[in-house]
This record gives structure tokens, C-alpha cells and sequence, in this order.
């Protein structure tokens, strides 16, 4: 039985796209900082969510009661400047070879971590590469996209797959 977790669910549109994709598989969980979000995702039809969580990603991935064979973190992590713990957490709470995927808004210095004009943080290809290894995930993909619009102009970004097992001390 394939299991996914939809971290930073939001109103569940991502959760829709995972369950349409196959990847969710039979069951799929969903987390989010704000209870609004949570009772949209909950709300969502065909029982999308076995169960909505509200909560910190880091918090809820620590005590995570199961393991999940998929993680997805979409349009989230522009709210993490350290994605250190993010993906320490994720290792903690992933099937073994289990899946990472995520979404960053690219920062100017592939390197680093800036804070854009919007407020939100964005990550070097670099940074995110290294930090995850550095957590025990091994890179499989990574494709550079159009994320989102923003005032009509284009939100440039990174979409990471990783699998768990890598250089990590813990692998």
C-alpha cells in the first residue's frame, strides 16, 4: 500500500494532482501551518485526504506515525529559509527509497538563499542539492520551470525529485 504525504496542502490542489498522477496511491495525508487551508483540503470531494493535519512541517514529520513512500512540498518552501531540519525531517519520515519532491523559486546565487521581492526565500539549485544530500537524499532529477505567474511576469524555480539514501550519515 503506497503512501504520500502533500506537505504545505493548502486547499488540496496538489493532493488532486498527486492522486490523478498515481502517485499518491491508497492513501494520502495532508499538512498545513493554517487551519483555513486544512478544512478546505478536508473539504475537498471523494475522500482526496485519509486525514488533514494542521501544523509545523518539521513538527509534524518528526512524530510522523507512518512512513511514507512519497513526500511532495509544493509552493512551500519559500516560506523555510534553513531547509536543513525540512529535509532532516523528511529522511525521519520516509520509506526506505522513498521519494521527495519539491518546488523552490531560484535564488540569483545557485549557492545560496535570498529573499525575493515578494517576501518569500529562494534557493540555489547548489544549496538544495548539497543541504538534502547532506540529510541523506539522493538526487534523481531536477528540471528548472516557470513555477507560477506573479503580476503577470514569470516565477522562475527548480522541481527536485530525490530518493532517500545517499550520503547522508544516516543511509
Amino acid at each position: 500500500r503506497r503512501t504520500a504525504c502533500d506537505l504545505g496542502c493548502g486547499t488540496g490542489l496538489s493532493g488532486e494532482a498527486l492522486k490523478a498522477a498515481g502517485v499518491a496511491g491508497a492513501l494520502l495525508d495532508g499538512v498545513d501551518l493554517s487551519e483555513a487551508m486544512c478544512a478546505l483540503a478536508r473539504a475537498r470531494g471523494g475522500g482526496l485526504y485519509g486525514r488533514v493535519v494542521r501544523g509545523d512541517l518539521v513538527t509534524f514529520l518528526a512524530s510522523a506515525v507512518r512512513r511514507y513512500d512519497v513526500l511532495a512540498a509544493c509552493d512551500v518552501l519559500v516560506y523555510i529559509n534553513d531547509l536543513g531540519p525540512f529535509f532532516a525531517a523528511c529522511a525521519a519520515a520516509a520509506a526506505p527509497g522513498g521519494l521527495l519532491a519539491f518546488t523552490v523559486e531560484a535564488a540569483d546565487d545557485a549557492a545560496g538563499v535570498a529573499v525575493g521581492a515578494s517576501g518569500r526565500f529562494r534557493h540555489g539549485r547548489r544549496y538544495c542539492e548539497r543541504t538534502a544530500g547532506a540529510c541523506g537524499w539522493a538526487l534523481v532529477a531536477v528540471e528548472d520551470e516557470v513555477l507560477r505567474q506573479n503580476a503577470g511576469a514569470d516565477v522562475r524555480g527548480h522541481v527536485f525529485v530525490f530518493r532517500r539514501g545517499g550520503s547522508g550519515s544516516d543511509s
